[in-house]
């Protein structure tokens, strides 16, 4: 918490938009799934207790930041690719202003349609976007696409996405 304290020090009057944790579900299911991954866990135990801890560091720094400027608007951003973290879990959203979401394609095979790949292999399905943003539509809050994007090193697949 000292960092951000030092961060909004600085720049507290001067940034309107925070993200506090970007993609925390896709770091979540990454630590327990792939070895090479920082505090790489099986124990699925572990699971809830990070997710716990992100809901309420990004309680405590909303707080902190509105503390600094009362008008920021406020968010975490969440992959769409990966369902660890929820809005309606732990009041999570009195906290948030504002949804933001990103997504870099998923490795869902169950499409139940032919779906394109990028290059790394993961679906290239801009219908996902759409899907997500009619179901977040339910909360009532503004909603912010911070990243789409693909692997596609020869830009084939870009414009169709």
């Amino acid at each position: 918490m000292e960092y951000i304290e030092l961060l909004l020090k600085y720049i507290g009057n001067i940034v309107d938009y925070y993200i506090t944790f970007f993609e925390p579900g896709k770091v979540i299911k990454k630590t327990l799934e792939e070895k090479s991954f920082p505090f790489y866990s099986r124990n699925i135990e572990k699971k809830e207790i990070f997710i716990n801890n992100v809901y309420n560091l990004h309680k405590q720094i909303y707080l902190m930041i509105k503390k600094e400027n009362k008008y920021s608007k406020i968010s975490l951003a969440k992959n769409i690719a990966y369902e660890e973290i929820e809005y309606r879990k732990n009041n999570i959203l009195k906290y948030i202003d504002f949804l933001s979401i990103s997504y870099d394609g998923d490795n869902n095979f169950n499409k139940g349609k032919p779906i394109q790949k990028d290059d790394i292999g993961k679906n290239i399905d801009p219908d996902e976007i759409l899907r997500n943003l009619l179901k977040l539509k339910v909360y009532d809050k503004p909603i912010l696409i911070l990243s789409t994007g693909i692997a596609d090193e020869n830009d084939i697949y870009r414009s169709t996405f």
